[in-house]
């Protein structure tokens, strides 16, 4: 059996479960932006601006929000807007307690949709909706999944287009990089393809001892451009077991 099934295709497409937890953090992320944005008035931020005029209001209820934003509590503040077409409830939201019940308040509104307003110098959406904890995980899983889609596309470009070879370790270099107190290290390989032609493919790795493990490794290289390699105990998962196993190319 000497290709991949579709599960392991998507898997190392994906470059195995680095790829796959890029996906959960971005799939999470979406979530959680999209939970947020129920409670995000973005009607205040497309029709409102400090160019809004001025109506009046007067306070109903103010409570305390479980928000705190560098130590002072989020209040949100009730509120009956006095509008051109008639009374108007609604609630803004503020750092700190700065109005009582009964208070006058200037209110900003949209002058052809004053059902549209808020307290002036507040918002209508509680800072809570407003951090940004979503975006950092979306981002964070969509950069995680970027760069693993593009090691796991051309690895599964040089398997489908290239041809096995074994490769001899000719050389260990110190990179002077540490990953997590562990010391990272290049390690050379040495391969001939079908024509006879020798030529180098290189790994940078801290488990120097799964690349020594065998006499010689196998790799994948490009026909065309044979420059372009990997070794398959550098592919995700369980690949290298299956391939050297199942590939009868592989067979020594």
């Amino acid at each position: 059996m000497n290709q991949l099934t579709k599960k392991q295709t998507r898997f190392l497409l994906l470059n195995g479960w680095k790829g796959i937890l890029g996906l959960t953090l971005f799939v999470i992320g979406i979530g959680v932006f999209l939970y947020q944005l129920q409670f995000i008035d973005l009607d205040e931020h497309f029709y409102l601006d400090k160019n809004s005029p001025l109506g009046k209001g007067e306070i109903q209820y103010v409570f305390p929000t479980s928000v705190s934003i560098n130590e002072e509590v989020i209040y949100g503040y009730e509120y009956v807007f006095y509008s051109p077409i008639g009374d108007i409830n609604w609630v803004s939201y503020q750092a700190g307690n700065y109005y009582d019940i009964g208070e006058k308040v200037d209110i900003q509104y949209n002058l052809k949709h004053p059902e549209i307003n808020r307290i002036k110098g507040m918002s209508n959406t509680p800072e809570s909706a407003l951090n940004f904890s979503s975006i950092i995980i979306i981002l964070t899983g969509l950069i995680i999944l970027l760069i693993n889609l593009y090691k796991g596309r051309k690895y599964l470009n040089i398997i489908l287009k290239g041809e096995l070879a074994q490769a001899k370790l000719v050389r260990v270099e110190d990179t002077l990089m540490e990953v997590n107190d562990q010391k990272v290290y290049k390690m050379y390989f040495k391969f001939k393809t079908a024509n006879g032609k020798v030529y180098t493919s290189t790994v940078k790795t801290r488990e120097t001892a799964k690349f020594r493990d065998e006499r010689k490794e196998w790799l994948f290289y490009n026909k065309k451009n044979p420059n372009q390699s990997v070794l398959v105990d550098k592919l995700p998962g369980n690949l290298p077991n299956f391939i050297k196993k199942n590939w009868t190319t592989c067979l020594p």
